[in-house]
């Protein structure tokens, strides 16, 4: 008889009990009991049906189990080294599974390392085929670097279907964890990556539902990998197969939905992840079963031994537990994690990360109690603050009034910080389609407005918590392209701590920072010189080495450059790197943006020479930390491919470039939307017309002028000003006159009338009025352009021999010798 899947609930009522007797019984007994109970035909279909795959590891099964029978004739390898399947070339066996073989395999069209599955002899007309289908779809949607990307899917005579993953060179996380002896806070460092992977396929739609220790891989530098969809089931997919057939699971691993043949959905993934973390910190079990215990029936109806408990049982078995102290909260993770309804555990891989990041950091989890928990664990969390707090209401006779009060302080700043992080957490919850917080398709600009109007009603009674959270929700909204809600969130943040007699000089000097760096954005230059100049009086209070003075002498820099004032702008920036250097920590990443803001200001003064000099010193701080594609190398890459340019080393600033785009696209050649990609696109429309490829330049700032119409007015005057040269250059100087009118406008307007860029289009458009007749403007206009650009020594580049040029070339026409 068959029978359409899942059972339905009143069947389960009177089933459940009986699948759970039956799964203690070894097989005869099994049989003996099937035989004794007085059920209708249904109910005893339905329950030969549920006790099979409890079965499966019985070798005893073998002739009755369809699915083991299989496995059972699938003993002797299809494929040897040397052989060939497709364009592929067989190294060595890698791992067999219910689904097939996968095979380490070498490309014969480039040599490529790749994994090669193949699909199982006879399963392509079974009713397991169709995983096939499911793995291709659900692999060419994950992009992650966590999880082992698909290269192609076939199909080869007398195969069947293969498919092409990733070769990941990498060692399984049980057995990673285990050789380097990890201890219990690098293990869970690995389990949140794990977990954000997972994360990862559930935004596209896809549960795993194999997951496990084998299934992931961690590479010699630490890169966890997930593999193996080959049971992944995708969530947007209109069909009716949305069990787990046969046995295609791990039974250690699978939920109890999994065992049932009962829909599967993200929350079997996230009690995967529980059984996961479990063995990783224990390296058993999370069920003590005893002689003779049933794995299935525990998997039904037990809840996971404590993890001190099983400590004990892994001692036995000869394992070496993992050093350090397994904090409580991580069994009410893992119970959560591995509750036996769905709907109970976590909502999201994202939030279970999130508490065991809790963890590692001393903080509450989501569900971990109530205030006195709360309090015990900011206590132990600020152990040396709460110390000194009892120390000073113990020998209170002796104590003054100012100790008591510091104490006092320093208790209510961190739970002030735990109040805004707990806010944060959980407003930005919302943003997670999987989240239960998350009610409707919203984007993360709507979260940040909803947390800013959510922060006056929530945050209250916390004005202090409230400024903190504003404080970050602005420069987020800020980032995000909503100035002007960022501004209203920066000027609260900044009155919540002023008017606050217990901030601290510092609290009052970074939200002055972070307005004024909201004002610079906004172009509101006197307001945001105030609020600068604000923080820096305040910051005297404080050690010279603090990072907001660093933050607030780099929004002086930009406020200089912004104002004309080159000098002054390279003053600022050159005040920064010996502070940043004398911080304790690893500031590598933060010295070479320095340096690129030091870069800027050289260039800014055409001292092109030693601006390429400081780009070159940010690049080399930041690849040797994070090699060549992190996205703060191409803006470098992009700032030393304008200097090279202007030191005509055109080849170079080529190279240069294509270094940039690789960085901004996070490596990957084919995306192109990245904000630092317009900004290369443009510096390629410059090469284009030195190399006098006008057609290509016009092209490509065709292209960018859009979106960097939609960024800031100074991005939109410079591109205007690379296409005004070109089109006085391809002989269009009517055109260019209008395009360089509107470039010069957009300096002056935004603070750049004395910087050197304004200059240089001022006199482009002497020259283009000259060319289109209006002979005497335009000379004036390019011998003060000539004049401005050349009164300084120093400066130098390809711009300035472009005005002396042009310059020329109009006396010559005057006769003026």
């Amino acid at each position: 008889m068959t029978q359409a899947l899942p059972i339905d609930a009143d069947r389960w009522v009177r089933l459940k009990d009986h699948v759970a007797d039956l799964a203690s019984l070894d097989l005869p007994a099994r049989e003996q009991a099937l035989a004794d109970l007085t059920l209708d035909a249904d109910d005893r279909d339905w329950l030969q049906r549920l006790s099979l795959p409890l079965l499966a590891d019985d070798p005893r099964l073998m002739d009755s189990h369809p699915s083991a029978r299989a496995t059972a004739e699938y003993g002797n390898l299809r494929w040897r080294a040397g052989d060939t399947i497709g364009r592929y070339r067989i190294e060595a066996l890698l791992g067999r599974g219910g689904m097939g073989e996968v095979y380490e395999a070498r490309s014969l069209d480039d040599g490529q390392l790749v994994a090669l599955k193949v699909l199982r002899a006879g399963l392509e007309q079974s009713d397991y085929a169709r995983f096939s289908e499911n793995e291709q779809r659900a692999l060419q949607r994950l992009d992650d670097p966590r999880i082992a990307r698909f290269i192609e899917a076939f199909e080869a005579d007398g195969v069947g279907t293969c498919l092409v993953l990733e070769w990941i060179d990498g060692e399984p996380l049980q057995s990673h964890c285990r050789s380097r002896r990890f201890n219990v806070e690098a293990r869970l460092k690995l389990f949140i990556d794990v977990c954000q992977a997972v994360a990862s396929a559930h935004q596209l739609l896809v549960v795993h539902r194999d997951l496990k220790p084998s299934n992931v891989l961690v590479t010699p530098e630490g890169q966890v990998k997930l593999l193996d969809f080959g049971v992944s089931k995708l969530l947007d997919e209109n069909t009716t197969h949305t069990q787990t057939h046969g046995n295609l699971y791990t039974l250690e691993y699978a939920a109890p939905e999994q065992v049932l043949h009962e829909p599967v959905s993200t929350a079997t993934d996230i009690y995967a992840l529980g059984g996961l973390l479990y063995r990783l910190l224990t390296d058993v079990s999370p069920y003590a079963l005893g002689d003779g215990g049933s794995l299935v029936k525990a998997v039904l109806s037990e809840s996971p031994q404590r993890l001190d408990h099983a400590l004990a049982r892994s001692r036995a078995a000869g394992h070496a537990p993992p050093i350090g102290l397994l904090d409580r909260d991580l069994d009410r993770v893992i119970a959560r994690s591995m509750n036996k309804d769905p709907r109970s555990r976590y909502p999201n891989a994202r939030e279970l990360a999130s508490d065991i990041q809790a963890i590692l950091s001393g903080r509450p989890i989501s569900h971990g109690g109530g205030t006195g928990y709360r309090l015990k664990k900011l206590l132990k969390r600020h152990r040396a603050v709460a110390a000194a707090a009892i120390v000073a209401s113990l020998s209170l006779v002796g104590a003054t009034v100012v100790s008591l009060h510091e104490a006092r302080l320093a208790v209510a700043h961190a739970h002030r910080a735990d109040v805004a992080n707990q806010f944060l957490l959980t407003t930005l919850d919302m943003s997670d389609r999987f989240s239960s917080n998350n009610h409707g398709d919203v984007t993360l600009g709507d979260v940040l407005e909803h947390a800013v109007a959510q922060a006056h009603t929530e945050l209250r009674d916390e004005p202090q918590a409230r400024a903190a959270v504003l404080g970050q929700l602005g420069l987020a909204l800020q980032h995000r392209g909503k100035a002007a809600l960022a501004l209203t969130a920066g000027q609260e943040a900044l009155a919540l701590r002023t008017s606050d007699p217990e901030s601290s000089a510092l609290e009052k000097a970074n939200a002055a920072q972070q307005l004024a760096s909201i004002e610079i954005e906004l172009g509101h230059l006197d307001d945001a010189s105030t609020h600068s100049n604000a923080a820096l009086q305040w910051l005297d209070q404080e050690p010279a080495q603090s990072p907001i003075r660093i933050a607030t002498l780099t929004s002086l820099g930009k406020l200089a450059s912004m104002r004309g004032d080159a000098e002054g702008s390279l003053r600022w920036y050159q005040k920064i790197i010996p502070l940043r250097e004398a911080l304790a920590g690893d500031y590598r990443a933060e010295i070479a943006m320095d340096y690129n803001n030091l870069g800027t200001g050289l260039y800014n003064l055409s001292r092109f020479r030693e601006a390429d000099l400081a780009f070159a010193h940010g690049i080399a701080l930041l690849h040797a930390q994070f090699g060549a594609t992190h996205p703060r190398l191409g803006y470098i890459e992009f700032g030393r491919a304008a200097a090279l340019t202007q030191l005509g080393r055109f080849d170079e600033a080529e190279k240069t470039l294509a270094a940039a785009d690789l960085s901004l696209n996070g490596g990957d050649q084919a995306k192109g939307n990245q904000p630092g990609s317009v900004n290369t696109e443009r510096m390629r429309a410059v090469l284009d017309f030195y190399a006098s490829n006008y057609a290509s330049a016009l092209r490509r700032l065709s292209n960018v002028l859009p979106q960097t119409r939609a960024s800031s007015p100074i991005s939109v005057a410079a591109t205007l000003m690379i296409r005004g040269r070109i089109e006085l250059a391809s002989g269009n100087p009517i055109a260019a006159i209008a395009t360089l009118a509107e470039a010069e406008k957009l300096y002056v307007d935004n603070g750049r009338s004395a910087h050197a860029q304004r200059w240089v289009v001022h006199g482009l458009h002497g020259a283009a009025a000259g060319v289109s007749g209006n002979v005497r403007d335009g000379d004036r206009e390019l011998e003060e352009a000539f004049a401005q650009l050349a009164g300084d020594g120093s400066k130098q580049g390809i711009e300035l021999a472009e005005m002396a040029l042009l310059s020329g070339a109009a006396a010559r026409r005057r006769a003026d010798i």
